[in-house]
């Protein structure tokens, strides 16, 4: 968001994503160790994908968490058959 629409609209964003947390509308989910070594798993399990690490941390998580569906734009979570949302 910071590079594409600047720095006030990233920085709103994190306003809400504060505040949401604050009301308990969602929650965030920090990796830990195991799920990082998931992530490089994921890495090496689809060399031919530019999977970023970012996008290989996320999808660990959903997949430590039983997650289903992600709000993005990114094709990548299609290929652990992630529902993509919007």
């Amino acid at each position: 968001m910071r590079y594409r629409e600047g720095f006030p609209y990233a920085k709103r964003f994190l306003e809400i994503i504060e505040s949401s947390q604050s009301n308990r509308t969602i929650e965030v989910i920090f990796s830990d160790h195991e799920t990082l070594e998931l992530a490089e798993q994921l890495l090496k399990d689809f060399p031919d994908q530019k999977l970023s690490y970012v996008d290989a941390v996320s999808m660990g998580i959903m997949k430590m968490e039983q997650i289903q569906k992600a709000f993005g734009f990114d094709r990548h979570f299609y290929i652990l058959d992630f529902e993509v949302v919007p």
